[in-house]
């Protein structure tokens, strides 16, 4: 990579990509300019500025050959890479309730997808009205409910199982990872129907479209029970809303809304957002993150709402 190209991208992203263990993060970075430009002559697209917000993927502004907005998402060289599962995902769903999907490259590990227009995200659109960020979320949940679960095609929440052993094989929080562990265990048991699943669904990938009044981005497809997407959002809800008075009883509504429309008692919702909230715990432990203790104890909140 051109060291202008590398300091034209955020400090943050450079590091973290550069330091993880099982990928050579800095030879990735140089050979990003070079397949930017074999994207932009095979797909006659061209190539603007990248967003500000970038994690653990390279994503930019582009334009179609006909002037049209788009966004390009090139991934990781991951032998597995998410990028495959959110292609298949977005095919899957043809643009219901999600960005549609341009075009893929599995070489490359790049995806060109819909530009959602304004494209706020609820946290931007219901700052400072945040009870009113539910309501299109469960509408969003309504149409993935729509939307022919294909046990074959793509993997089931069950196997997040994994997660829990490898937790314990490494020694974290052995208490908090072995209460999840069981919970999860129980909440995969039960024989409520299994439906697909977005997999990161909370307020930043829900964005305002001009196509539908909102619609997702990012998505892990899976195959499992409602509540765990439900989970994912409560959980970020948590967070916005930390600081704000009266935050058991507005997390309670939002529990109760969420449990009237798609008929989950609000004690399984609450086990689905502890469950999930170890999870995210763990994946920041696992990634080297300094904040996982905090995500921790986020998830306690969950056990003493209803006591």
């Amino acid at each position: 990579m051109a060291k202008d190209f590398s300091k034209k991208l955020p400090a943050k992203f450079v590091a973290d990509i550069s330091s993880m263990p099982h990928l050579d993060g800095p030879a990735w970075l140089r050979r990003l300019p070079a397949a930017i430009q074999r994207l932009e002559q095979l797909w006659d697209i061209r190539v603007g500025d990248h967003f500000p917000n970038l994690s653990y993927n390279f994503v930019a502004h582009c334009l179609l050959n006909d002037g049209t907005r788009a966004v390009l998402k090139i991934g990781l060289p991951e032998t597995d890479s998410e990028l495959f599962d959110e292609a298949k995902g977005l095919k899957h769903l043809n643009g219901n309730g999600a960005v549609k999907l341009l075009r893929f490259d599995e070489e490359l590990e790049a995806l060109l997808i819909e530009r959602l227009m304004p494209g706020d995200n609820l946290k931007q659109v219901f700052r400072g009205a945040e009870e009113r960020s539910i309501a299109p979320a469960i509408e969003l949940l309504k149409v993935f409910d729509r939307t022919y679960a294909d046990q074959k095609l793509f993997a089931g929440l069950e196997n997040r199982a994994v997660e829990f052993r490898k937790a314990q094989d490494a020694g974290f929080n052995n208490s908090g990872i072995e209460t999840g562990r069981k919970l999860f265990e129980k909440l995969c048991g039960n024989p409520r129907s299994e439906v697909f699943l977005h997999g990161d669904f909370h307020h930043k990938n829900i964005l305002s479209s001009n196509r539908g009044k909102f619609l997702t981005i990012d998505v892990k497809p899976m195959i499992g029970c409602r509540g765990y997407d439900i989970a994912v959002f409560l959980n970020n809800h948590v967070f916005w809303i930390a600081q704000r008075t009266n935050q058991s009883k507005k997390l309670i509504h939002a529990i109760r809304q969420f449990s009237n429309e798609f008929e989950i008692p609000p004690e399984e919702l609450t086990d689905w957002a502890f469950v999930q909230q170890v999870l995210a715990a763990w994946w920041v432990f696992e990634d080297g993150g300094p904040n996982w203790k905090k995500d921790l104890e986020f998830a306690e909140i969950w056990k003493s709402l209803y006591n």
